[in-house]
């Protein structure tokens, strides 16, 4: 169990739990183009998008960060779906000018800024002036590496991805803890995504999900007008032809009798007046403090404002509300 609160205004986070991959050569963008849910040719390099990859029927393998370098693109997920990943993409190089590797000489580092004041502002400011700072979606180039920001609900504060070289990253991360920063787990980090609504898939919710179902239309992770991928057909029919039936919501839950945390895929059932039903299933959760966690799950629509439960030993209740970005009608 552990309680992601934190006294000082700014977390610095080492994440080592998630994969840097390259893609380069003359057909890497033509490539990635072909096999990836969002519109690579929109990037630039100052910029950076969420994106997916699919199988054939349109269920996700993962979801992941993905930012233009030079000629190059560098892609960022969980390492727990990284080997699958890899080895899918490298499937249909074929003949292409393609080479797909695994920086192990990078390294990634978080840093949460919960609330925007002075204190955290002059600790950022070792990284780079507070004006040269990105804005959401965005990216620039720091003495340290690229310096990338998460977007989220203006209350949720800024947060932000520092990519580059090993040694680069160990000394920015000892000068920002210099400057009063507090060293978190990677668990703040998980937390800090579903509190934005950003969902991603770990080993045990690969193909569970349309990118539909995990909001990515809501939050610029899918483009339907770039053409052709791997479950492109059955993305697109489920936008045009109003055939969703499960979208991702954010919940809060209080755990009892030293339940354990939900994992991803975990069940969740909606209780009736003589037995539950299926809603839907988790696709991440953290604590918040001891007992109570926050979390974000793909649920059946019509169960969403039932009554719903954890189907696991500690059946806690879930308060389910729209993340911050809101949900949109569904319509054909």
């Amino acid at each position: 169990m552990y309680p992601v609160s934190a006294p000082t205004p700014l977390t610095v986070i080492p994440l080592i739990d998630w994969t840097l991959l390259r893609v380069s050569g003359n057909d890497a963008s033509d490539f990635l183009q072909s096999q990836t849910s969002n519109d690579i040719r929109q990037l630039t390099s100052q910029a950076f998008q969420l994106n997916s990859y699919c199988s054939a029927k349109g269920r996700m393998y993962a979801i992941f960060w993905v930012l233009k370098q030079a000629d190059d693109y560098l892609l960022l997920l969980p390492t727990s779906v990284s080997e699958l990943f890899l080895k899918r993409l490298r499937m249909f190089v074929m003949r292409a000018a393609v080479k797909i590797e695994l920086l192990t000489d990078q390294s990634v580092l978080a840093i949460s800024e919960p609330t925007l004041d002075a204190s955290s502002s002059s600790i950022l400011a070792t990284l780079a002036p507070v004006g040269a700072l990105p804005e959401p979606s965005q990216l620039t180039t720091t003495a340290a590496g690229l310096l990338l920001q998460i977007p989220t609900a203006p209350t949720q504060g800024r947060h932000f991805l520092l990519i580059g070289a090993q040694a680069s990253i160990a000394t920015a991360c000892h000068d920002l803890l210099q400057h009063g920063a507090q060293l978190a787990a990677a668990e703040v980090w998980r937390l800090r995504l579903i509190e934005a609504g950003v969902p991603m898939i770990y080993a045990e919710t690969v193909e569970h999900f349309v990118p539909q179902m995990a909001n990515l239309q809501l939050i610029n992770g899918v483009n339907f007008k770039k053409g052709c991928y791997p479950g492109q057909e059955i993305v697109a029919r489920m936008q045009y032809l109003g055939s969703l039936k499960r979208r991702m919501y954010y919940f809060e839950a209080t755990l009892t009798n030293n339940a354990a945390l939900p994992l991803p895929g975990s069940a969740i059932v909606a209780v009736g007046n003589e037995r539950s039903h299926e809603a839907g299933e988790v696709v991440d959760a953290q604590y918040l403090d001891d007992q109570h966690i926050a979390g974000l799950a793909v649920l059946n629509i019509e169960r969403a404002e039932q009554q719903l439960r954890l189907h696991d030993l500690s059946g806690a209740d879930l308060s389910v509300s729209a993340p911050h970005y809101g949900l949109t009608p569904i319509t054909p």
